[in-house]
């Protein structure tokens, strides 16, 4: 947005577009440019500073779950003031040096006045907590309620998920940490860390292998065994023993191949095929 601004006070000193008009006669640009850089920078300094002691001395309420001082910060948009202010002064500070047009001017001290207007409108928003004693009960409810609706969809968009995964590959359980796992083990955790999603298309592509690679074999086998003998034993069947969202330790099993004698493909490959569908948090 900055560097909007100074092409905008650069292109309008460069280019007269309203050649008689007197409305942007100005007697020093560099010094009224100059001085605008110095005010922003001083307001800035002062102001922000002023604004996190506000914050830090609002009173608590009893009820919530989140600290008034959190809500503040993010309701009066301090960081996102913050940063346009320092960009700001910089590129104030930039057109003092290169810009020295009426009409350039003019423009850099738009761009103070919106700053110092902007800043303004925090100091309202911090302010309005010390004139309205319930306010900061008010700011913890709200948060409390956001907080839960959140909760809530997060809930719902996993309990969704989970169900989308299970209908694709089954839930194994163990109910003991001691207890032997019924299959061979696909996949497990090399380090500990939270599950935040699987790659569904590419499970569903890869049970849908193991059965592809099982009706093969069943083929093969039917045409070689003698008639009235079964061809094949139990077919393999993927199961998974992660939760989406859940925290797993180094070590901890993810996926279990059932009936791992039946399946006649290449383990290594499909070993390699579950890995790349897991999502870690933190993971690129």
């Amino acid at each position: 947005m900055q560097a909007a601004a100074f092409a905008l006070a650069w292109t309008t000193g460069a280019v007269t577009l309203f050649p008689h008009a007197n409305a942007f006669k100005v007697e020093d640009p560099s010094a009224v440019i100059s001085t605008a850089w110095q005010v922003l920078a001083g307001f800035a300094s002062i102001a922000f500073a002023g604004l996190a002691v506000l914050m830090q001395l609002t009173s608590e309420p009893v009820v919530t779950s989140r600290g008034v001082r959190q809500v503040l910060f993010q309701e009066s948009q301090f960081r996102p003031v913050l940063a346009f202010s320092i960009v700001g002064a910089i590129q104030v500070g930039a057109a003092s040096l290169f810009l020295d047009q009426p009409e350039s001017a003019v423009v850099e001290v738009a761009v103070v006045a919106l700053t110092i207007l902007w800043i303004g409108w925090s100091y309202a928003r911090v302010g309005k907590v010390y004139a309205n004693p319930g306010e900061a009960l008010r700011l913890g409810e709200k948060a409390l309620v956001d907080d839960l609706k959140k909760s809530m969809r997060e809930a719902h968009t996993r309990a969704a998920a989970e169900a989308r995964l299970h209908a694709v590959a089954p839930r194994e359980w163990r109910w003991s940490s001691t207890a032997t796992v019924d299959g061979t083990v696909l996949v497990a955790a090399d380090r500990a860390g939270t599950l935040v999603d699987v790659d569904i298309d590419l499970l569903t592509d890869i049970v849908k292998d193991i059965a592809d690679e099982d009706a093969s074999a069943f083929t093969a086998a039917a045409a070689t065994n003698a008639p009235g003998e079964p061809s094949t034993g139990t077919p393999p069947e993927l199961r998974i023993m992660a939760s989406i969202g859940s925290s797993i330790d180094a070590g901890h099993e993810i996926f279990v191949l059932k009936n791992a004698e039946s399946y006649s493909g290449d383990l290594a490959k499909l070993r390699s095929r579950l890995t790349k569908a897991l999502r870690w948090e933190g993971q690129p």
